[in-house]
C-alpha cells in the first residue's frame, strides 16, 4: 500500500493535466501503468530485504529496498521498547517494534512475536504493560 502513493500521486497530477491542459485522455493509464509496475517491483525488493534477529548482545535489523540499510544495536543500551501498529498492519496482525535510543526499527513483525523479542532481550521490562492470556 505505502509503495502506491507515488502512483496516486502521479495519476492525479496526470488526470489534473488532462482536464487543465486539454490532454489526451488516454494518457494517465500509459502513466500509472509503468509508475504502478516500478512501485510494484521496488516494494517486492523491500520486502525480500526486511528482516530481523536477536542475538545474545545485539539486535539486528534489515530495511530498504533501493537503498539497504542494516542497522545494529547493542542490547544492553535497550531501556525501552515501543510496538506501533498502522490501521493496516493492524488488519494483518503485523506491527513495528523500535529500540533503543538510535531507535532501531524493525518494520512489519507479526505482533504475536513483536512482544516476546522486546521480553527476550529485556525480560521483565514489559511485564507491567502487557496482560497474558490464558
Amino acid at each position: 500500500m505505502r509503495s502506491q502513493r507515488a502512483t496516486l500521486v502521479v495519476v492525479v497530477a496526470t488526470v489534473a493535466a488532462v482536464v487543465v491542459l486539454g490532454l489526451p485522455a488516454w494518457l494517465p493509464v500509459a502513466v500509472a501503468v509503468p509508475v504502478a509496475l516500478t512501485a510494484v517491483l521496488v516494494a517486492e525488493a523491500s520486502y525480500r530485504h526486511l528482516g530481523h534477529t536477536l542475538t545474545p548482545h545485539h539486535l539486528v535489523s534489515g530495511r530498504g529496498a533501493t537503498t539497504r540499510v542494516c542497522t545494529v544495536l547493542e542490547t544492553d543500551g535497550v531501556i525501552g521498547w515501543v510496538v506501533r501498529e498502522t490501521y493496516f498492519q493492524r488488519r494483518v496482525g503485523l506491527a513495528t517494534l523500535v529500540a533503543g535510543p538510535k531507535k532501531v526499527v524493525v518494520r512489519n513483525l507479526p505482533l504475536e512475536r513483536a512482544v516476546p523479542l522486546a521480553d527476550a532481550r529485556t525480560p521483565g521490562l514489559l511485564d507491567d504493560f502487557t496482560t497474558r492470556r490464558g
